[in-house]
């Protein structure tokens, strides 16, 4: 009834200001839109750009890890070991913690010096052996004559192994029933 009293004008009028309303309406969802269209990615960028960083920074706290360990591993003997886990522990507190050798004692890991020259000695021996440059009498001749001092290639109880092919050097058996 109301609209039958309006005037056409009033209609009019009536119909334009509804018709802007709802294109108001419209113009503010588009912005929103355009808005969240453009501030998604955005977030979605940043937050991968700060994962790929902290990807990195664990990747080259990994790899210091692994120079670390490989530098302090090349050291000869298990003193050697300790003194350069303690240089870098010097070096990089941030990256080393102070308590990274609490629990480490190198003498618990060294071999005696007899043992470690009876090592090289029994190395040098299979290479020797193994190179088939002299016949097992001739190196345990020459044995005897570079050391003097060893013993334990008398008491060995040697026995010289002839080869059933004869392109393979001589053998040597120990007492333990090693081949060399």
């Amino acid at each position: 009834m109301e609209q039958e009293r309006q005037t056409p004008e009033q209609q009019k009028f009536q119909f334009e200001r509804e018709k802007f309303k709802e294109e108001l309406r419209t113009e503010r969802i588009k912005t929103l839109a355009t808005a969240f269209s453009i501030i998604i990615p955005v977030i979605i960028a940043g937050w991968t750009i700060n994962s790929n960083m902290d990807l990195q920074a664990d990747k080259a706290k990994y790899d210091f890890s692994l120079k670390a360990a490989d530098y302090i591993m090349s050291a000869k003997t298990p003193a050697g070991i300790e003194a350069r886990a303690k240089i870098l522990r010097d070096m990089f507190p941030d990256y080393i913690n102070k308590g990274f050798l609490r629990d480490f004692n190198s003498t618990e890991y060294s071999a005696s010096e007899a043992t470690i020259i009876r090592e090289r000695k029994d190395k040098l021996l299979q290479i020797l052996v193994d190179s088939g440059l002299l016949s097992a009498t001739e190196l345990i001749d020459w044995w005897k004559k570079l050391y003097p001092e060893d013993t334990w290639i008398d008491e060995a109880n040697i026995t010289i192994i002839a080869p059933e092919d004869r392109r393979v050097p001589y053998s040597i058996r120990l007492a333990s029933s090693q081949t060399l």
